[in-house]
């Protein structure tokens, strides 16, 4: 039961994030899943941990974000600019990063399964060990 009231108080909807975001950015652990979050600068913003399953992320700005560890499976980040951004470890089964900029972005673990990546900047990003 404690569980589930955590889990309760962390969830979020838009009004929460944006006022987080104009706030101290940190968004670590938290669950805004299914959300539309598109258009919406998250740099340099901490969402490591964040559970971001089936998000609406299109044309985000997440320069130097830190998403490590976060879920984002089946998230739709068309169009999203990820560049230096921390995306370690994540978990990004059936996600869409199409026309997204990844350059110099950190993916190093990442769970890639079934993305699709049409027409994505991968410029200096770090592949290593995602699968």
């Amino acid at each position: 039961m404690i569980t589930l009231c955590r889990e309760a108080h962390k969830r979020l909807d838009v009004i929460d994030v944006m006022q987080l975001l104009n706030g101290q950015k940190n968004l670590s652990g938290m669950d805004m899943r299914g959300l539309t979050l598109s258009d919406i600068d998250f740099s340099s913003a901490s969402l490591y941990h964040a559970q971001l399953d089936n998000t609406n992320m299109k044309s985000i700005v997440a320069h130097k974000a830190n998403f490590r560890g976060a879920s984002m499976r089946g998230a739709d980040l068309t169009g999203a600019d990820l560049s230096g951004a921390d995306l370690r470890d994540c978990d990004l089964t059936n996600a869409n990063l199409s026309r997204s900029n990844l350059t110099g972005a950190q993916m190093g673990g990442a769970k890639l399964k079934n993305v699709c990546a049409e027409g994505v900047t991968l410029k200096e990003a770090d592949l290593c060990h995602a699968t």
